[in-house]
């Protein structure tokens, strides 16, 4: 079974990792 990652999937993960950088960053830990 070939398990390769689309283009979009990528870019989903890329977004969702930007989202949570900058949640992190507004939260004051």
């Amino acid at each position: 079974v070939n398990h390769s990652v689309s283009v979009t999937d990528l870019t989903a993960i890329e977004s969702a990792l930007e989202n949570l950088i900058h949640h992190s960053r507004n939260l004051s830990f």
